[in-house]
């Protein structure tokens, strides 16, 4: 089980609900207009510890964000906000995919949280 990261509208830094969300066309429209995002349109292959190979079709507003000349999978649109899985590296201030989603955040007025717990995370 993996920590997921979350950009939210939906609650402020207190944890109160706000009744605001991410339009998923604000979010589509901010793909279009960063040249190092795109939107995934290829199926998501993994592979289970069992070797067996899976595929499934990305979700709505699912992104890439090209990171090192590699297209890695990025925030992905869900009931108004935008998530992605927690991965190493996210702890360092300086690393550029943390860099983009707090300028994705502050484009949206949007909170930085996770999923294990009510914490804003102050990037």
């Amino acid at each position: 089980m993996s920590v997921e990261l979350i950009i939210t509208k939906s609650v402020d830094h207190n944890f109160n609900p706000t009744g605001e969300k991410i339009a998923l066309s604000d979010w589509l429209r901010y793909i279009k207009s960063d040249k190092h995002l795109r939107l995934r349109t290829a199926p998501i292959t993994v592979r289970s510890p069992s070797g067996m190979e899976l595929s499934v079709n990305p979700g709505k507003g699912q992104s890439e964000v090209t990171y090192r000349g590699e297209k890695l999978l990025f925030l992905r649109y869900s009931n108004g906000e935008l998530w992605m899985n927690y991965v190493d590296g996210l702890d360092d201030p300086q690393n550029p995919i943390r860099r983009k989603i707090v300028k994705i955040a502050k484009h949206f007025s949007a909170i930085i949280t996770h999923d294990a717990a009510e914490e804003v995370l102050d990037w």
